[in-house]
């Protein structure tokens, strides 16, 4: 939901003629760092929750999460551009950066459950109970 909630809202209701394809909305949640540095850790740090609870939902291969971190990216990307176009105001920017980091996010998200689930497997070595026998269904 916060996805959704960071990559599409707040939808402007009532735009005036003059601002057409003006509108912008900065949220910077990161104060600290500059937008640029900000927009490349929140994009990445938007998507890697799902590229981590990807294999509890379905039993996943490097090839479908490649293919899964792409086209979530796409899909943000797509909703932002369709959603803009319904509206017609340009209120967010549909970049095509926006989708490599948030494939760059799944990925890290994927890499994080591997380890995860190493180090689950590992501590548990031979019990098939729990989190571990979740864990050798996943993968």
């Amino acid at each position: 939901m916060n996805v959704i909630r960071y990559t599409l809202f707040p939808v402007p209701l009532f735009v005036r003629e003059d601002n057409l394809f003006r509108l912008s909305y900065d949220h910077n949640p990161t104060g600290f760092i500059r937008w640029d540095d900000a927009q490349i850790y929140n994009n990445i740090l938007l998507s890697v929750p799902f590229g981590f609870g990807l294999p509890f939902l379905r039993k996943v291969s490097l090839k479908r999460v490649l293919l899964a971190g792409v086209m979530f990216g796409v899909a943000i990307e797509g909703s932002q551009l369709v959603l803009s176009l319904l509206i017609r105001a340009g209120y967010r920017t549909v970049d095509v950066n926006d989708v490599m980091l948030n494939f760059i996010g799944v990925l890290l998200g994927y890499g994080c459950y591997r380890l995860f689930a190493a180090i689950v497997r590992r501590i548990s070595s031979g019990k098939k109970r729990g989190l571990a026998s979740l864990l050798d269904a996943a993968v």
